[in-house]
């Protein structure tokens, strides 16, 4: 009996789990659907900001490079690589040796040159010209002598006074008298010509030209003394290589225009960072943003994004691409720390701000019917809810910027 009792008790058991596991199948399976209430969350305008996290690396924006100013040799070094300069000091001096005979070759040519200017300006006094006019005078004189003697002849011819060899003469000797006169009008002329405007626009231009050279050489010798342009540091310069070049010295032979050494400011630094192609289109020129660096933990710089170039930085094997991006940073006043050059700092680009934002989350945000972006909206609990026309402005990570 006890047997039968308990093995009755076990199968109405059984026969209950399976109920229960059908019903809650059938509940599970069920096609109507399940409308809970709408959970309503407070929203209010509260500030947001999307940053941009780059690693970048700091620069002198100021770099004034020291080339030589002429073929010569260093005399003097009055600096070493990595001393601190103010503006004006000395910082190493050329010999001039080398420039003395170019310069004193430029300053005879200018001489002539001016000269030659002065003698057409006065041309018209000068002594060919006075000859020119004297003989031209006496040639007048003569032709018009000849021409008066032939007139006081003709009379006496035809009174038969003279004879007609005689008169013939007189006429040779006029018509040789206006072919002197033709002649000096001509030499006139001809020496006239030489200090007419062509030929004094040439002597102008010639002592143009001759002042120009000579200026250029006095300006070459005046930079024999190479002076800081800035205050800042002193640093060495790096060939086409990127290898370091050795430190200027004295006696060494240089050519014109070679690199000597370079001088960075302190006043103004700018920083140079990469970004990936697919945030490059986030950031704007003008754009804000913070620097910091652990050497300096109480210290933040700010400053704003001046350029992102055009060219992608493309390596072969490397999946995507990187665009340069620089900043100007605005650091440096009176107590504030003075970042190293080359030091690498975390940055932060503010690529979105809204003083006054509302975030809502993606299954907030609805379309109706025609297309349009809409919320469920009540001003408080106990208004009715209605939908509202919103306007996405910002997808963020925190959620979606929108403007009602």
């Amino acid at each position: 009996m006890v047997f039968n009792f308990l093995r009755c008790r076990m199968l109405w058991c059984a026969l209950l789990a399976m109920i229960l596991a059908l019903i809650g199948w059938r509940l599970s399976s069920s096609d109507e659907p399940i409308n809970p209430e709408p959970v309503w969350r407070y929203v209010k305008l509260t500030p947001v900001e999307s940053r941009l996290i780059l690693m970048a690396r700091l620069q002198a924006q100021e770099q004034y490079p020291v080339n030589a100013p002429f073929e010569s040799h260093i005399s003097r070094v009055a600096v070493r690589e990595g001393d601190p300069v103010k503006k004006g000091d000395v910082l190493l001096e050329l010999s001039t040796v080398s420039q003395q005979i170019p310069f004193r070759d430029a300053q005879a040519q200018w001489l002539k040159a001016r000269q030659e200017l002065q003698r057409v300006q006065y041309w018209s006094d000068s002594t060919e010209v006075t000859s020119a006019r004297r003989s031209l005078q006496s040639a007048e004189i003569s032709a018009r002598s000849a021409t008066q003697k032939v007139k006081e002849a003709k009379p006496l011819f035809d009174a038969g006074i003279i004879p007609r060899m005689e008169l013939e003469a007189l006429r040779e000797e006029e018509e040789n008298r206006k072919l002197d006169l033709q002649a000096a009008q001509q030499t006139l002329a001809a020496l006239m010509a030489q200090g007419g405007a062509q030929n004094l626009e040439m002597a102008e231009l010639e002592l143009r030209n001759a002042e120009q050279k000579l200026q250029e050489l006095r300006d070459r010798q005046s930079k024999s003394i190479q002076y800081a342009m800035s205050d800042g540091y002193v640093i060495g310069v790096r060939n086409g290589s990127k290898e370091k070049m050795p430190f200027p010295q004295e006696g060494q032979q240089v050519s014109l225009g070679d690199p000597l050494l370079m001088l960075v400011g302190i006043a103004r630094f700018n920083a140079q960072a990469r970004v990936d192609e697919s945030d490059v289109e986030t950031l704007r020129p003008g754009m804000s943003a913070t620097l910091s660096n652990d050497a300096y933990p109480d210290t933040q710089w700010t400053g704003k994004l001046r350029a992102i170039s055009p060219l992608a930085n493309y390596t072969e094997g490397q999946a995507g691409t990187t665009y340069d991006v620089s900043f100007d940073i605005d650091c440096c006043r009176k107590g504030e720390a003075v970042p190293r050059l080359g030091m690498s700092t975390m940055l932060k680009v503010t690529t979105f701000s809204n003083p006054a934002g509302m975030v809502l989350q993606p299954d907030e945000i609805m379309q109706d019917e025609q297309g349009r972006t809409t919320i469920l909206y009540r001003r408080d609990l106990q208004s009715p809810p209605v939908r509202q026309n919103v306007e996405i402005v910002k997808s963020l990570p925190q959620g979606v910027v929108v403007k009602i």
